[in-house]
């Protein structure tokens, strides 16, 4: 095969052939609404763009103009992906895509949620990938076998995990420890100083929120197939199985804990950056509350110190002044 024959079929597959498969498999629809949306969309995120675009220049990694240059080009992304709306013209191939993508969404979260966490899918080891995806993965199959819908699933979840992400992101910011489950407790103190912080975003977060909204753009365009009855019931009954297995497994036993899969109690700043956001996190909650020991009695802890001070003949001599003691603690 000479060259002119090589180029004449490299010129005829993009002129004719890959038009055509385009054209036999897809379906794109848009209306002006949509148009004027998507527009709107692109106009908003590249205006915000800009406004942080100094925290690109500025920010202390050798990828900031690539990670600029995908911040340039999400804008467009978002707004195409609002305006036009593309279908699978095969339903049987539309049916099968939709539970591949529930597969596939989860590494777009991660990547999203790490974003927020200061490090890219590349950094993290295998087991924090791993159990990153496993967390997503879970979420979106509980919310499907509730729903029986892609679309509440993939917005309500990802909508969560950012939700919690872009708070992790602020807490590493203004105090240099994570967000945990524990916080949630002192959310009224948290309330009490917000208003001392500055919220301008950083690159990570822009990052991260343009992601978002392009996923979220996805998920409202994404409907549910009508499957058949026997579909609906195997992959609902086999997503909440799947899913509770994991969430015993986790919580009831420590299986997972005896693999190694629970925080760094002794430093949670390096076990969220070792081992991902959405792992660490939801593994705390395991630990939100201790266990009472067997045979746990408050009288018998009376009584031993009853016995311990009689055994040693301590005295207690209240007639001096009591002092103030201030103790400050720098945890």
């Amino acid at each position: 095969m000479n060259i002119n024959s090589i180029k004449n079929s490299v010129f005829s597959f993009f002129q004719h052939k890959l038009p055509q498969f385009f054209s036999n498999s897809f379906k794109v629809t848009s209306s002006k609404t949509s148009k004027i949306i998507g527009a709107v969309i692109f106009a908003v995120t590249l205006i915000g763009v800009i406004i942080c675009v100094n925290s690109f220049v500025s920010a202390e990694t050798s990828f900031r103009w690539l990670l600029l240059a995908i911040a340039l080009a999400l804008p467009f992304i978002s707004g195409v992906s609002a305006a036009f709306t593309v279908r699978l013209k095969s339903e049987k191939i539309d049916k099968i895509w939709h539970f591949i993508f529930i597969f596939i969404l989860p590494l777009i979260s991660v990547t999203i949620t790490e974003c927020l966490n200061g490090i890219f899918i590349y950094d993290m080891t295998y087991l924090g990938f791993f159990g990153n995806y496993l967390v997503f993965l879970v979420f979106y199959f509980v919310f499907f076998a509730l729903t029986g819908s892609f679309r509440v699933s993939y917005i309500v979840v990802t909508t969560l995990f950012f939700g919690l992400g872009v708070a992790h992101a602020y807490l590493m910011e203004f105090r240099g420890t994570p967000f945990l489950p524990m916080d949630f407790l002192s959310i009224t103190t948290a309330m009490g100083v917000a208003n001392t912080y500055n919220y301008m975003p950083n690159y990570k977060i822009v990052l991260a929120a343009l992601m978002f909204i392009f996923v979220i753009i996805v998920s409202i365009k994404t409907k549910t197939p009508k499957y058949n009855l026997a579909t609906k019931i195997v992959s609902r009954t086999f997503t909440a199985t799947f899913s509770i297995i994991l969430l015993l497994l986790f919580f009831g036993t420590n299986v997972f804990a005896d693999m190694g899969i629970k925080p760094d109690f002794w430093n949670q700043t390096r076990g969220y950056r070792n081992y991902g956001f959405a792992f660490n996190f939801f593994c705390n909650t395991k630990y939100l509350y201790m266990s009472e020991p067997t045979d746990y009695n408050p009288d018998k802890i009376k009584d031993y110190v009853e016995g311990v001070i009689d055994k040693n003949e301590t005295i207690i001599d209240d007639s001096y002044e009591k002092p103030n003691i201030i103790c400050i603690m720098n945890e």
